[in-house]
């Protein structure tokens, strides 16, 4: 049966945790699929762990050269065969239902493609997750997306293959914001559908490395702040002050703490009233978010307890 949907899995160095989300994605029912596992030039046994997984849909691309995450995606999207493509990072898994779930709400609402709300696990706490509630709309705009990229579309993200044609790939000069890009460009041409039901579990554990978070900002200011500033001057606005926001959460995984708060500032000053990035990055950790304390916690199926 041809498949309805290409999986698209990139993978470097995780052959000890791939084969979770390969499996989750095997538990999907309701969608003919296929799994594209890009892998990025590992040196880890990933042969071991795709051999747990005789006769499934599985065709494994092997990359000679690390490219990153979104010359992986690339890569898969290219080779993909279905009507449309799910993204699913090699650490995180999908909860029963998810792509019927979803693959029904984009259909319903005639969308291109769109994200689901996602539960988060932390490095620390194996077993309890926190829920992810991002409170949006139903379908979002370039209005919502000047502010971050807050979801998750490495693990939620599912579109129409033929909209990559028009919209182009993910840039691979990004090492990271390369999903923020991408998703700019996308809200520029279509809404981006937004399912409020957590349907992924997204792994958190690495600091993200600074010099590409610092580098992927600066290139995204340079390429949608120049653009907007000269199309949207207030959203302009919202774009610097989201752009800032991220800069202060780097500065708060680098227990800098004058430096955090010196771009929460600025970001306020451009943006005082009604500031979502405010919200999405800086009140979870005011709440005891970033370290696992101050909101409820739930259980995924299947955890021990």
């Amino acid at each position: 049966m041809s498949p309805v949907v290409s999986v698209v899995i990139p993978v470097f160095n995780r052959a000890d945790l791939v084969g979770t989300a390969i499996q989750s994605v095997l538990d999907q029912t309701g969608v003919p699929l296929e799994i594209l596992l890009v892998d990025d030039a590992s040196t880890d046994d990933l042969s071991a762990t795709v051999a747990r997984f005789p006769g499934a849909p599985l065709t494994v691309i092997r990359h000679v050269q690390n490219g990153g995450a979104a010359v992986a995606r690339n890569t898969g999207i290219a080779r993909a065969r279905g009507a449309w493509v799910a993204f699913l990072d090699s650490d995180d898994i999908w909860l029963p239902g998810k792509l019927e779930q979803q693959l029904a709400f984009l259909t319903a609402r005639g969308l291109a493609g769109g994200c689901t709300d996602y539960y988060i696990r932390r490095a620390l706490d194996r077993d309890k997750v926190e829920e992810r509630h991002l409170a949006y709309r139903d379908e979002l705009t370039l209005k919502d997306l000047v502010w971050g990229c807050y979801v998750s579309p490495g693990a939620t993200l599912m579109v129409r293959r033929d909209v990559w044609a028009e919209i182009g790939p993910l840039d691979p000069a990004y090492r990271r914001f390369e999903d923020w890009d991408w998703l700019m460009r996308f809200t520029r041409r279509h809404a981006l559908g937004m399912l409020g039901r957590p349907l992924a579990c997204v792994r958190f554990s690495a600091r993200p490395a600074r010099q590409q978070v610092m580098e992927g900002l600066a290139r995204l200011q340079s390429h949608h702040g120049d653009l907007l500033a000269r199309e949207a001057p207030a959203l302009a606005r919202r774009f610097r002050a989201g752009v800032a926001m991220e800069r202060a959460a780097m500065a708060f995984h680098d227990h800098r703490p004058i430096a955090a708060a010196w771009n929460v500032l600025c970001s306020l000053a451009l943006v005082p009233i009604s500031n979502l990035a405010f919200a999405k990055v800086v009140a979870p950790r005011m709440r005891g978010a970033a370290y696992g304390g101050g909101r409820p916690r739930v259980v995924l199926p299947g955890s021990s307890s």
